[in-house]
């Protein structure tokens, strides 16, 4: 069978879930933000827009307004469902869902284009720059360069980071690690972005210990989540007792910071227990 297919195949499969999942929420689950929020977006891919902005309006209530997320995918649905309400109802939820999340991607790209429509296209150029530089997939990267240029702007390519990183054990710590064990170095956004997984991580051995090391966009955990698209970065060792990247009590830590404004050499020192 060749991928059309199997495409073709699994779409009453996919349609069965979906179905599966709003009987579920309709019914004893009717409190589960994160389902609803998933059937929404479900349905704004299979193009049933009344239908999302009926999900997307249970997500809203359970959420108080509050997540960014499911504002913007309300908002998206509200757009794709009657165009016309753009502009005085969805634009000012785009709005707020920026405020919330100043990175949201569906925000930044419709909040571009209402800036746009209300003649402010520096605005809209730089909410396009700021989406561009999140490294979305390449047909998405050509759309909005385009966009950037419609609007009388430059694409401009997000320049690569690269941190240079020493790490070294501290002298009182040396007795209570063993040489096979693992030593994590990772980054992270600093401050309260830093949650979710690393943006780059590198794995090595006591044994190892003290060496330096690069972080850059080329060790990347995710697609489109790099060191580059942050002004300052949390670096941090870690030497695993269990080999887990998670940590846990009796591992132990060390951490520095790093910044664009002054992106010098990151001298960490291991000295910390975890408890």
């Amino acid at each position: 069978v060749g991928a059309e297919g199997v495409d073709a195949a699994s779409v009453p499969a996919v349609e069965q879930m979906v179905a599966d999942l709003s009987a579920r929420l309709h019914g004893k689950d009717a409190g589960d933000l994160q389902g609803w929020e998933m059937l929404g977006h479900a349905y704004v891919l299979m193009d049933r827009y009344a239908d999302a902005l009926d999900a997307y309006s249970h997500a809203r209530t359970l959420s108080g307004d509050t997540d960014a997320d499911v504002l913007s995918g309300y908002a998206e649905s509200l757009t794709l469902s009657d165009p016309g309400a753009f502009m005085d109802k969805a634009l000012p939820l785009f709005e707020k869902a920026l405020t919330l999340d100043p990175r949201n991607p569906q925000a930044l790209w419709y909040g571009g284009l209402g800036a746009l429509q209300r003649g402010d296209s520096r605005l809209a150029v730089s909410r396009w720059q700021a989406l561009l530089d999140q490294d979305p997939p390449a047909d998405y990267r050509a759309v909005i360069e385009k966009a950037i240029r419609s609007a009388g702007g430059t694409p401009a390519t997000r320049s690569a980071v690269s941190i240079q990183v020493r790490v070294s054990l501290a002298p009182g710590m040396a007795g209570k690690t063993a040489p096979d064990e693992t030593v994590y170095v990772f980054a992270l956004p600093a401050g309260a972005q830093g949650s979710g997984p690393p943006l780059a991580v590198k794995r090595f051995r006591v044994q190892d210990l003290p060496l330096t090391l690069t972080l850059s966009d080329q060790d990347a955990v995710l697609a489109g989540r790099k060191l580059s698209t942050y002004d300052r970065i949390s670096v941090q060792a870690r030497v695993s007792r269990s080999g887990a990247p998670e940590a846990a009590p009796g591992d132990l830590t060390g951490q520095g910071a790093w910044s664009k404004q002054a992106p010098k050499p990151v001298d960490i020192v291991i000295d910390t227990p975890v408890k």
